[in-house]
């Protein structure tokens, strides 16, 4: 959902083939979301240093920022990649072993920290190089994820 047009976020949606909704939020959000993003205003730091403040009281949900851009996103707190993984894997009793997650931006720090074999690509935000073990040799535009899997793979045999 975005209120008006944004053409970063429309490319973003876009690119990544998500249902987006436009318009007045009272007239046409019909459910709970799942997340929510919104634009920050200008002055950007102050206005972020407000936010943090603000969600410390609020203890269900918790805030993060996209980096380069004006946006924060809003989510139910332990709502995560790495925690909605994690349940796959218990239940699907599927050995960590087996496990190889792939990262490259800040909203991916909680699935790199939470398993053994985790990878930045090497196109991916440098804030959360430390939280991987491995970072790839090519780019998430040059079907890095698979090579790494291959080759990992191959070194295992």
């Amino acid at each position: 959902f975005y209120d008006k047009d944004n053409e970063s976020l429309k490319n973003f949606f876009d690119r990544k083939d998500m249902k987006v909704i436009q318009g007045d939020i009272d007239k046409i959000l019909d459910s709970d979301p799942y997340i929510f993003i919104m634009d920050i205003n200008k002055p950007y730091e102050i206005n972020k240093n407000k936010l943090i403040e603000l969600f410390k009281s609020i203890p269900d949900y918790e805030i993060r920022f996209w980096n380069d851009v004006q946006f924060a996103e809003i989510y139910k707190k332990g709502v995560n990649k790495a925690s909605t993984l994690r349940k796959i894997v218990e239940f699907c009793n599927v050995n960590e072993e087996n496990v190889l997650v792939f990262g490259d931006e800040t909203n991916d720090e909680d699935l790199l920290k939470s398993f053994k074999h985790s990878f930045l690509m090497c196109n991916g935000n440098l804030l959360i190089k430390d939280h991987a073990k491995y970072v790839t040799k090519k780019d998430n535009n040059n079907d890095g994820v698979i090579f790494s899997i291959q080759e990992f793979i191959s070194k295992r045999k």
